[in-house]
């Protein structure tokens, strides 16, 4: 795996406010390394459309050291706030295809937080013995 590095911090520095979409991912050949995928909202124009118009995607989140541990606390379903430097990663998988994403890269703990957690579709509806008529 390959990857690379922007030449300025304030160039390629992203923030990202998004829920998470699964627990951290480790691996076991690098303890120090944790991979966690947000989902957030982007706003975009597109050629067919040049109104604003909010679309739904994924960021992954690679987290190193300390942030690495921090991250391992944090469950399926939290909003997080992560600051990060953005990164070009490419491998080749074993079936030989070869991949390649942008990721954002975190390297202290003080740059991914947790500021609340989801509602829940379910939470969200009160229970039949609540409801009022």
């Amino acid at each position: 795996m390959t990857q690379q590095f922007f030449n300025s911090l304030e160039e390629n520095e992203a923030r990202i406010t998004g829920v998470l979409m699964n627990p951290a991912k480790s691996f076991e050949h690098r303890e120090n390394l944790v991979t966690l995928k947000v989902s957030a909202k982007s706003y975009t124009k597109t050629f067919r459309d040049s109104a604003r118009s909010a679309r739904r995607e994924h960021v992954m989140v690679e987290l190193h050291d300390d942030a690495a541990r921090k991250a391992r606390g944090f469950s399926a379903g939290d909003i997080l706030h992560v600051k990060g430097q953005l990164s070009i990663r490419d491998w080749t998988d074993g079936q030989g295809k070869q991949h390649i994403r942008m990721v954002l890269v975190v390297q202290y703990p003080r740059d991914v937080n947790k500021i609340g957690e989801a509602i829940a579709q379910s939470a969200q509806s009160a229970p039949e013995s609540e409801k009022v008529d």
